[in-house]
């Protein structure tokens, strides 16, 4: 009997897998248990019979309960160690008690960012006038006036330092609880209830007599408390979203525009880049500094937002520079002749990566190969020091060159995104109103209708950028005038959509379509009487378009004129004989104009005998 030793080797690699999944299972279980098994020992020493009353947290595996400690009521939880992201989480331990007030704070060791704060006048923390205690810890805290009231007695102050040398890093009051949090806590096998007991007796210690302070100290402490009050979370969120929403707006700015190629020095085109983003992360800093200095935790969200501002605007400056290195290149091509010195299948590591690559001998005076990303098709048919590639850099408007186009033994291939084939030259030329370049290329023999993958050719860009003049040559070289995009939008569509005015007539001069609807069911005339576009109305009605075009998504023109208050849109509707009667979802016309508050066309309807 043989066996296949494909079939062996993978029953062997699964059956390893399957084990190390059971032991990792069995692992964890069991440290649940003995973390389960902790917390219950630790409920039972203190409250008897307690343990049925623990509450479990599913994805933190967080335990909580209530205990009695000299006949108060507090509240343990216990956090067991874990392992996230190849990162150890050490077992956390928290006791809680019962401290209902309107004020937050946060007591903690203080760290070295909080000095750095203070000293360069970021921070500005609430002293004590304790010396030795303002400069063991921290305080967080926009109540000032309230803290330095409450930590003004000594017995607090020494409480706070009881619980630090018991083990416990940090004491939080949320205006309900107050919380001394003991991270890396590990009770041990022979657990002593002592340490729980003594931090209990100290959160009383500090819990006493708050209500007494809290209600003349915060009355007279309003008018005070606002003269300098801090950056409230509105402001903060406004920080640190302001350079996320602009990294997003030039995202989307630069896919609307097409976006750039990566020049082949890209080390040091990610340095030059820093010209762009460093001016803004500096001017952002300061705006930042302004806002948040003088709170307590001022210097910890400096940290935070820099970290943000530096990211989003390194991308930023990054990406407007590879817009401006490729789309503003004017420069003339070079073409080299290079050897291939070797390919690669993938570009990645990653097993689901396909995409392979060639390296190429480089041109003076660079020393480094060069990498081009190639097809499938390509990489196959590829000899390494036998097939020559044939490439066409570009200078870069920034001074960055970068790789244009390429091709092998057989036709002419454009590089990746590269948009410097002759038909992404001819959109790109439509598209700006480059007249004099659209007319060179068309004479080159240049499709005047070839189209991008979303399906738009030059006159779509011609005629939705309102270049009359470009689409006045495209139509004279034979140009599709009702050419459809994938989302079905006409040259004509587009035209009136951005009331390009020279532009929508130079097509219905030259017989466009006015009936062609887009994918949404707009057509050119619902379009010109939504933005009350008086001069489409009429060129479009006299060019035949339906003016009670209508369709289940879509009301007729004069519905539009009326929702949107245009007067003498509806005004020329209804003399050319558009029906004010006909409803789209329950509403007519006369309905909707009312509804939407404008009267004067709602006036025009009534008295043309609307309903």
């Amino acid at each position: 009997m043989t066996y296949d030793m494909n079939f062996l080797l993978f029953f062997l690699i699964f059956l390893v897998i399957f084990v190390t999944a059971i032991i990792i299972i069995f692992k964890q279980l069991r440290q649940k248990r003995q973390a389960q098994g902790v917390f219950k020992g630790i409920v039972e020493a203190f409250n008897p019979g307690g343990a049925e009353n623990i509450t479990k947290e599913k994805w933190t595996q967080k335990m909580s309960a209530a205990i009695a400690i000299g006949g108060t009521p507090y509240t343990i939880a216990y956090t067991p160690r874990a392992k996230r992201n190849n990162q150890i989480i050490p077992a956390h331990f928290d006791l809680s008690l019962k401290c209902a007030i309107n004020v937050e704070f946060t007591i903690r060791e203080e760290g070295a960012l909080d000095r750095l704060g203070k000293n360069i006048g970021i921070a500005v923390e609430i002293q004590t006038g304790d010396t030795s205690f303002d400069n063991a810890f921290y305080i967080e805290s926009e109540d000032r006036i309230f803290m330095s009231t409450f930590l003004g007695e000594p017995a607090r102050r020494e409480a706070i330092r009881a619980l630090m040398r018991i083990g416990f890093a940090e004491i939080n009051l949320d205006g309900e609880e107050m919380t001394a949090s003991w991270d890396d806590f590990q009770p041990g096998d022979n657990f002593n209830t002592g340490p729980i007991e003594e931090a209990a007796g100290q959160l009383t210690t500090l819990c006493e007599d708050i209500p007494e302070i809290s209600i003349d100290t915060l009355r007279s402490s309003v008018s005070a408390s606002s003269r300098n009050a801090p950056p409230s979370k509105i402001r903060y969120g406004i920080l640190y979203g302001l350079p996320i929403i602009f990294t997003v707006f030039l995202t989307i700015w630069n896919m609307k525009a097409g976006t750039g190629e990566t020049p082949i020095d890209f080390f040091p085109f990610i340095l030059y880049t820093l010209r762009y983003s460093l001016p803004a992360i500096i001017v952002y800093f300061f705006i930042a500094l302004r806002v948040l200095r003088a709170g307590s935790t001022a210097h910890l969200s400096m940290v935070k937002i820099l970290f943000v501002s530096i990211i989003m605007f390194g991308v930023s400056g990054y990406q407007l520079g590879m817009y401006l290195n490729s789309h503003q290149d004017t420069g003339e091509p070079k073409i080299h002749t290079l050897q291939i010195v070797s390919r690669t299948a993938s570009s990645s590591s990653s097993k689901n990566s396909h995409a392979p690559y060639i390296q190429l001998k480089p041109w003076p005076p660079r020393t480094e190969t060069i990498k081009i990303d190639i097809s499938q098709k390509e990489y196959a048919s590829i000899i390494v020091g036998r097939t020559l590639a044939i490439v066409t850099t570009r200078p870069g408007a920034l001074g960055f060159e970068w790789i244009a186009s390429y091709k092998f033994d057989g036709p002419f291939r454009t590089a990746s995104a590269s948009g410097l084939s002759p038909t992404r030259r001819l959109r790109d030329g439509a598209k700006n109103g480059k007249l004099e370049e659209v007319k060179r290329l068309l004479l080159e023999g240049t499709k005047v209708d070839a189209k991008s993958r979303a399906g738009f050719t030059a006159l779509h860009l011609a005629a939705q950028f309102g270049h009359a003049d470009v689409v006045r040559l495209l139509l004279s070289k034979g140009a599709n005038i009702n050419v459809q995009t994938r989302k079905g939008w006409s040259p004509l569509l587009h035209a009136v959509n951005k009331q390009h005015r020279e532009a929508y007539e130079a097509l219905l001069e030259a017989g466009a379509d006015t009936m062609l609807k887009n994918r949404n069911d707009w057509t050119p005339l619902q379009k010109a009487a939504r933005a009350g576009d008086v001069f489409a109305i009429n060129g479009l009605l006299g060019k035949g378009a339906d003016i009670n075009a209508h369709t289940e998504k879509r009301p007729t023109a004069i519905y539009y004129a009326a929702l949107k208050g245009h007067t003498e849109a509806v005004e020329i509707l209804l003399k050319k004989g558009a029906d004010a009667n006909l409803t789209f979802s329950k509403w007519t016309p006369l309905g909707i104009a009312v509804k939407q508050g404008h009267t004067e066309a709602a006036a025009l309807l009534r008295k043309s005998g609307a309903r």
